[in-house]
């Protein structure tokens, strides 16, 4: 198996919603949202995240189509690492109620 690598890190954001006890992660390079109970799953739902993306286009024969539509390369690495993509994330959180649910002052 060759594990791929993008040459781009995704930035997610993290905003807790000012109407629930939940958390949204956004990405807007990808353009996905992705909700959670706690900070402790932020991790695990953006890794399965980028999975499920990245393997679906792959797997549609449409990622070349979308890197180079976004300007991101890619390289590929004989080696396994054990997952088909090694996408390169951080993560930002925001102050509470800073979502778009805020009323305007």
């Amino acid at each position: 198996m060759t594990t791929i690598s993008l040459d781009v890190s995704l930035q997610f954001i993290a905003v807790k919603s000012s109407v629930s006890d939940r958390w949204v992660l956004t990405c807007d390079s990808l353009g996905v949202a992705l909700e959670a109970n706690s900070p402790n799953e932020f991790s695990g739902l953006i890794e399965e995240c980028l999975d499920a993306l990245f393997n679906d286009l792959k797997n549609d024969n449409e990622l070349d189509v979308f890197l180079d539509h976004k300007g991101w390369n890619r390289v590929e690495y004989a080696e396994s690492t054990g997952r088909d993509f090694d996408i390169p994330w951080m993560l930002t959180k925001e102050s509470p109620y800073s979502d778009s649910t805020r009323k305007a002052s």
